[in-house]
């Protein structure tokens, strides 16, 4: 029974991956983010193929030992793509260059290694039908280098997904839309699906003889491979339609800023904010608010790092926190809501003012009406 729900599962799963790749490669502008995500798919396409044609005996594994090898060895480039996919969402100026190719090279040595091995036990044996087949040696060397390699690169983009949240509070007042929470949610399936072929190939080393455990594992698997593919195209293609990410390479590396025209600055910028209340702009960008000053952005935004150990997300939020704190005063037995001295103060989302106020005071936005 078990047998037969995996079969059915992975023969849609060959069907939905060959649909989404053409979802992919008929989109109208085809980025580099989905370059990436368009050979994962057909990498994964080949892999589920080639295993179900195996399954039925369509092509024996014996008669193509260089298929067999090809596709083992093709499982050392998930790893890398999901790295790079994460890298082109997050970055809008990310570039693939010839030194990334080493990412890939795992997968030529993989290859090497089974070819020569083949060689050398087919010299020794006529026995085409076990020769083709990896010897569990073989098979443990190469699923320990590709479950350790691919729990490397998801760590890995997690930390990418970090910075990037980081650097783009330095940029924007507003980050809702652009925290990317669906990538990290998109990870996290990613893990699991390497968590399940991790317990499988433990239970195949230590000799485990269960065959519905290893199906269920398997539809466990493939279930998550499904997830991450189908939320990887639908929110991916949403994402680059709204935003498509920020710059990486550092903004101050390069910088000559000295200390009293950085005093200067966040002089100048106290005043403007103060006067012209720029925060009550939801969508206000550091851009925006250095070209209103007549500073270079970078300047102005290394200025608040430095000179007020703030990034610019924080340092914009704190006024309209405090704005929101007066309107609450004023408000405090007029009728009005909440709800509304939020959007008046700059804000463009509950969840959000409720996170920075938490944050500024200490207390939450009706604990501090309550305190009235």
């Amino acid at each position: 029974m078990l047998a037969n729900i995996s079969n059915i599962v992975n023969i849609l799963t060959v069907f939905q991956l060959a649909l989404l790749s053409f979802v992919i490669i008929s989109s109208k502008n085809m980025k580099r983010t989905n370059k990436f995500l368009f050979a994962f798919l057909v990498v994964n396409l080949s892999l589920v193929l080639v295993s179900l044609l195996y399954q039925y005996k369509m092509m024996p594994h014996f008669n193509f030992p260089v298929i067999t090898y090809i596709q083992k060895s093709s499982f050392i480039l998930l790893g890398p793509l999901v790295y790079f996919y994460t890298k082109a969402i997050c970055y809008s100026d990310f570039k693939f260059t010839k030194k990334n190719w080493l990412h890939f090279l795992g997968f030529f040595l993989m290859f090497a290694y089974f070819i020569v091995d083949y060689s050398i036990r087919s010299s020794n044996t006529n026995d085409i039908t076990t020769t083709a087949s990896l010897t569990l040696f073989s098979y443990s060397i190469y699923s320990v280098i590709f479950l350790l390699q691919l729990v490397i690169y998801i760590i890995t983009s997690f930390l990418i997904l970090k910075k990037y949240r980081q650097t783009l509070k330095t940029e924007y007042s507003s980050v809702e839309n652009k925290e990317l929470s669906w990538l990290q949610i998109l990870l996290v399936v990613y893990f699991f699906h390497w968590l399940f072929d991790t317990l499988m190939f433990v239970f195949y080393i230590i000799e485990v003889k269960s065959p519905e455990l290893f199906s269920i594992l398997g539809i466990l698997s493939i279930l998550t491979l499904l997830i991450f593919s189908t939320w990887a195209v639908v929110k991916g293609l949403k994402q680059l339609a709204v935003f498509s990410g920020i710059e990486q390479k550092s903004k101050y590396a390069d910088s000559t800023l000295s200390k009293s025209d950085s005093e200067m600055f966040v002089t100048e910028l106290i005043n403007y904010m103060e006067t012209s209340q720029p925060y009550l702009e939801p969508s206000l960008k550091i851009t925006e608010l250095a070209q209103s000053l007549s500073i270079p952005s970078k300047s102005l935004s290394q200025s608040i790092n430095q000179q007020l150990g703030k990034n610019f997300y924080d340092f914009v939020n704190s006024y309209r926190i405090e704005e929101a704190k007066s309107q609450i005063k004023k408000a405090n037995g007029n009728g009005r809501t909440i709800l509304e001295i939020l959007y008046e103060s700059g804000f463009n989302s509950k969840a959000a003012f409720n996170r920075a106020f938490k944050k500024h005071t200490g207390i939450t936005p009706t604990e501090y009406k309550r305190s009235l």
